[in-house]
């Protein structure tokens, strides 16, 4: 890589500085980049909180979600019968379905 390629590339990566010309844009655009993150993550988890037998804590960070799926007691009952676990059993029967 040249020299202009690897300064370029350097200040793709930096950040504004205050007292900079762009550095007002910089933090507006941040704010606003990471407000849009809060408020999906937020989205994220009121949407499996509010789907009967699925919680989901706060998503924080990495926008990851781990809902837990509570399984009913008729799908574990039929897993049994079928003599298969229940959380095999419900998830084929969400695939056929």
């Amino acid at each position: 890589m040249n020299e202009l390629g690897i300064k370029l590339e350097l200040a793709s990566m930096m950040s504004a500085s205050k007292g900079t010309q762009s550095y007002d844009l910089y933090m507006k655009e941040k704010k606003e980049g990471l407000e849009s993150l809060r408020t999906r993550a937020q989205l994220i988890a009121e949407t499996f909180n509010s789907i009967e037998g699925i919680e989901s804590n706060r998503v924080a960070g990495a926008m990851y979600a781990f809902p837990k799926i509570i399984l009913p007691p008729k799908a574990i009952k039929a897993a049994a019968d079928k003599k298969q676990k229940p959380d095999f059993f419900y998830a084929m029967e969400l695939l056929e379905t």
